[in-house]
């Protein structure tokens, strides 16, 4: 295990920063407890090149080691009873492919 993998994992363990969920895809089993970050923050809509509008965002980050798939359309469940739903293609962002992001509605 390298530094990098043992600092995420340390981010996602931190009762400040990450929480519990639930995850469920559109098909297929459930995945009953995870760890996610959740983020807001203002996203841009893109329409065929010009920014059309600002919304705000809903990101959702979680470890690939505990869900190595997230698909559009699957539900995020917070630990109270929020759902986000995953409204595009999740991302791994960061430069060791460790953590996907999911923007989520």
């Amino acid at each position: 295990m390298n530094a990098f993998v043992e600092m995420v994992d340390a981010l996602f363990e931190d009762e400040n920063l990450a929480q519990d969920a639930g995850y469920a895809p559109p098909e297929g089993a459930a995945i009953p407890s995870l760890r996610v970050i959740l983020k807001r923050g203002d996203v841009m809509t893109d329409f065929a090149g010009r920014v059309t509008g600002v919304q705000e965002g809903r990101i959702v980050e979680v470890r690939v080691s505990e869900l190595a798939n997230p698909v559009k359309d699957g539900v995020f469940t917070l630990g109270s009873g929020e759902e986000l739903k995953i409204k595009c293609k999740p991302q791994r962002l960061d430069t060791d492919a460790l953590i996907w992001t999911c923007e989520c509605v």
